[in-house]
């Protein structure tokens, strides 16, 4: 029973760490990327897509996807009244829709997929009473039908991601050009590097906190701790810029990727050490990723992107991974 209650503590914890980090990312297309890949890789969904509602089509359309059944990806479409086999689907909580004769009946529509699906669940990103997306999850015949305990889990980060699809807006309204603070000084950055014909690194670094329990004053005065030790460490090699309370990006100037990983590695190491030697302090795991100019990328675009996934990749503790 104990074990239990641990093991779910972890994962809540784990998913709000997760969605803190999506909540960063500038680009809508890598965000999507990343809460898909939580669903496939940490939550073991084998075939999983996400419909967004389409103002132009005034219903919900499949944008992307992970093994799913390509009829469904390219000819599934609803609104929130569409029945599917004669069921509308719930807005307040996961529906469940069995295959009948080798496929569903979507409004008038009947979709034939393969005699192989077997069931496919609903679950509303829901924001402020508002659905903007869907996550739906397919399951074939002698695969394991997802138990209450991980439909409530799907159903938690499904409403931790809601906000997501909420402030990027609908498909026809995107936000063209949005262009956060990191990625203009990436672009600055480069330009600047590539006058002067030498090389920039960027980094970026996440502190995840290990504890017990811990007050709330305790946290912070960590975490205020962490930033001063960093600050003094790298300021005077580089500009740190503090994306939250606990993530910060870094600008390497006329370096190159070795020597940006060889000081990430150094910093990173240092500052376990450190607070390791502090009786009675939360343990401190340092996180970070570094990439160059023009060793990983021509333009900020591509440089932003990697830093984001590559982080995202970092935070995936093993223990979850393999459950």
């Amino acid at each position: 029973m104990t074990e239990r209650k641990i093991f779910a503590n972890e994962i809540t914890f784990l998913m709000s760490d997760l969605a803190a980090l999506i909540y960063q990312v500038a680009d809508f297309d890598v965000a999507l990327q990343m809460v898909l890949d939580t669903y496939v890789e940490y939550f073991k969904i084998d075939h999983a897509a996400i419909a967004r509602y389409h103002e132009d089509e005034e219903q919900f359309v499949i944008i992307k996807n992970h093994e799913f059944d390509q009829t469904l990806a390219e000819n599934l479409r609803f609104d929130l009244f569409t029945s599917i086999n004669g069921y509308i689907i719930r807005k307040e909580r996961p529906s469940k829709f069995r295959n009948e004769q080798n496929g569903f009946k979507v409004g008038e529509q009947n979709i034939t997929v393969d005699s192989g699906l077997q069931t496919l669940y609903f679950f509303p990103f829901r924001f402020h009473e508002q659905i903007n997306a869907f996550l739906i999850v397919a399951v074939y015949k002698g695969e394991q039908e997802p138990d209450s305990d991980k439909i409530k889990l799907l159903s938690s980060f499904t409403n931790l991601m809601a906000p997501v699809f909420h402030a990027f807006g609908s498909v026809k309204k995107r936000r063209k050009g949005f262009e956060n603070i990191i990625s203009k000084i990436i672009k600055d950055r480069i330009y600047e590097a590539r006058l002067g014909l030498y090389p920039v690194s960027f980094a970026i670094f996440r502190l995840s906190l290990q504890h017990e329990m811990m007050s709330t004053v305790a946290l912070e005065d960590t975490v205020r701790t962490y930033q001063e030790l960093f600050d003094k460490k790298l300021a005077s090699v580089g500009d740190v810029i503090w994306l939250t309370l606990d993530t910060a990006f870094f600008i390497f100037p006329n370096a190159d990727l070795f020597t940006s990983e060889s000081l990430c590695s150094n910093l990173k190491e240092e500052m376990e050490t450190v607070f390791s030697e502090r009786k009675g302090q939360v343990k401190v795991d340092l996180k970070y990723v570094t990439i160059s100019y023009p060793q990983s990328g021509e333009d900020a675009g591509q440089i932003i992107s990697q830093l984001w996934l590559r982080l995202f990749d970092e935070l995936r503790p093993e223990a979850f991974a393999a459950s």
